[in-house]
């Protein structure tokens, strides 16, 4: 599956690494320091699940950067609610009629907001069962 994560913080690195990991083309869309640091080193995952560096990761600051390639086949938004709205308006260009959108975040309200611009047909919610928190820029240690 082609695959964006929109906002690869702790949860959203985890997560997106461990699907390319198992052969996904992935996207990961984050701040510029915690990009460029996997763009170098790869992405280097600690914890209860072991030890992994994941290099197949392609990494960007904002969706327009992702501009031209195929459309994605699911989209995971994976930021803090109160920037649910503007990650939804970033992503649409990326959102073709056959794509996901995943509200994969914690509170209430979230795939509904995603549903009120993307539509119920396309929108999965999701609950996040595991924590985790950055080390480093490009460093992430999965805790619970």
């Amino acid at each position: 599956m082609r695959i964006v994560v929109m906002g690869a913080g702790a949860i959203g690195t985890v997560t997106g690494g461990f699907m390319a990991k198992a052969g996904h083309d992935v996207s990961l869309v984050g701040r510029q320091e915690a990009m460029a640091a996997i763009a170098r080193d790869g992405l280097h995952i600690t914890g209860i699940w072991g030890e992994h560096r994941v290099t197949s990761l392609r990494v960007c600051s904002h969706p327009d950067e992702l501009a031209g390639l195929p459309l994605p086949d699911l989209i995971l938004i994976v930021v803090k609610s109160y920037d649910t709205d503007a990650a939804v308006e970033a992503i649409l260009p990326l959102a073709g009629p056959d794509t996901l959108v995943c509200s994969y975040q914690n509170g209430l309200g979230n795939a509904e907001r995603i549903a009120s611009r993307i539509g119920w047909a396309r929108t999965i919610g999701a609950r996040v069962i595991f924590g985790a928190r950055v080390i480093a820029p490009g460093r992430v240690d999965v805790t619970v």
